[in-house]
């Protein structure tokens, strides 16, 4: 600040006439201003946020033979940055640090170009950024990128759970169970998805997540009559349904390839394909949390197999167990260059969804892995999720893990959509996610977020809301 502050009185101080004239400068983290005046005299006034310090303070040096300051005249005012190094004035390790401002700033004007961004930029922005900055730039981005920046999308579905039967054992999930437990296990009956649709029909629903597990008996005949009979019935209906792994394990137990097994399931009615079972895409913390889930390898193959076959899907983290920061980050570097592989006209990720873990009752719990739950580490996450991913248009903000209040402030960071209001969710419910929305309650927290809600589709095309009840 002091050094620009300097260069610019330095060239207020010299050359051509001018009548009054106002210039300025900031700091880098925004709370302190500078305003100075070139008229007869040269005075400053400084800001520290909204309160005004120091209020037209004459700047001037007086000589043996002249005062200079008097009669100022104004030639040029030139603005520049530079990466430098700052030495410590009481070094404690390291004598000489780097300036990171100028470098981060670079790579906000990057971001506003929509340019990828390098792994080693990522990083930065994630480790230095300061976090009001990097928010004001990501709502910058988003302004920049939807079709409507004062609106905020929503949508009404029900997450419905095929079965709860599973051989994959993930050790942050407690809804499954193996199928030996005969008391606990269960398939959906046809019988019980009429009783959900119907009232999901009623508030005004369109669509169904249909998710289970890595179910050992139940191979690709079963979901293509599954998805035939719901269409059948409910012909406008949307299904979005199972993932990655999912489809994997049906391919590998029905002696089929994965792109065979994608291709029968959308001819049986499939719409879409969520992204779940992504959690973070490292092999590392893939064989912590997830040993017997297909490999991040196989998740990033099918998803390509599916943009491919222009099957729209959705992408998803689940963070705050035992990955670092930086492997966040290389998570949305994975799914960035996986869109950026999507063939042209194909629809590829239509959003990103990043929520954080649920321990209650989990195995990673009961291994000392719990919830470390931090708004701010959230907001920071939206907004590079924001920034990483310049090719995803969407991004969600998943107040069912995070709260309303901490959704609402996602929407000013990055985030454009706030979900589904979820009729009914089971899985991360189980783990210790109590919030709750209906179509109404949604439809407020956006407003007072300060954004128009917009009912929309899977494909973020727009809807009236009409519930029938």
């Amino acid at each position: 600040m002091k050094k620009r502050l300097l260069a610019l009185f330095c060239a207020l101080a010299v050359g051509g006439a001018v009548t009054a004239k106002t210039v300025g400068a900031t700091s880098p983290g925004g709370n302190l201003r500078m305003e100075i005046e070139v008229a007869d005299k040269i005075s400053y006034t400084v800001w520290s946020g909204a309160d005004k310090v120091l209020d037209a303070c004459t700047l001037s040096l007086t000589l043996a033979d002249r005062t200079l300051g008097e009669a100022p005249r104004l030639r040029s005012v030139k603005r520049s940055s530079a990466d430098e190094m700052l030495e410590r004035r009481n070094p404690t390790k390291d004598a000489v640090v780097r300036n990171c401002y100028n470098a981060v700033q670079r790579i906000y004007d990057k971001c506003r170009r929509r340019e990828p961004l390098s792994r080693e930029e990522a990083y930065r922005l994630y480790d230095q950024a300061p976090l009001q900055e990097l928010a004001l730039v990501a709502d910058e981005v988003r302004r920049a990128v939807v079709p409507d920046p004062e609106v905020v999308t929503w949508q009404i579905d029900r997450n419905v759970n095929i079965t709860n039967v599973c051989i994959s054992g993930c050790r942050f999930c407690n809804f499954h169970c193996k199928p030996h437990q005969t008391d606990r296990a269960f398939v959906t009956t046809l019988a019980e998805y009429r009783e959900k649709i119907d009232r999901t029909l009623e508030l005004g629903g369109d669509q169904l997540l249909l998710q289970g597990g890595l179910h050992p008996q139940l191979r690709i005949d079963f979901y293509e009559r599954l998805f035939s009979d719901l269409k059948a019935l409910y012909p406008t209906l949307r299904l979005h349904a199972l993932g990655a792994p999912e489809v994997a394990h049906i391919a590998r137990i029905s002696g089929l390839t994965t792109l065979e097994t994608l291709r029968r399931l959308m001819a049986a009615g499939l719409d879409s394909l969520p992204g779940a079972g992504a959690e973070i895409l490292d092999p590392v913390v893939r064989r912590a949390i997830s040993p017997a889930k297909p490999s991040v390898e196989k998740w990033l193959d099918v998803m390509h197999e599916a943009h491919c076959l222009g099957l729209p899907t959705s992408a998803t983290m689940m963070y705050g167990h035992v990955e670092t920061p930086h492997q966040r980050v290389d998570h949305l570097l994975r799914i960035r260059d996986l869109q950026a592989r999507c063939p042209e006209g194909k629809y590829g990720f239509i959003a990103f969804i990043p929520w954080i873990f649920r321990s209650t009752d989990t195995e990673l719990e009961r291994q000392g892995v719990t919830t470390r739950f931090s708004p701010l580490e959230y907001l920071r996450i939206i907004a590079v999720s924001r920034l990483v991913l310049c090719n995803i248009r969407n991004i969600q903000a998943s107040w069912l893990t995070v709260g309303k209040a901490t959704a609402q402030a996602a929407l000013h960071s990055g985030a454009n959509d706030m979900g589904s209001i979820m009729i009914e969710e089971n899985v991360v419910s189980s783990a210790g996610a109590h919030n709750r929305f209906d179509a109404e309650g949604i439809r407020k927290a956006i407003r007072e977020a300060g954004f128009t809600p917009r009912l929309r589709d899977q494909l973020y095309g727009m809807r009236e809301y009409a519930p029938q009840a």
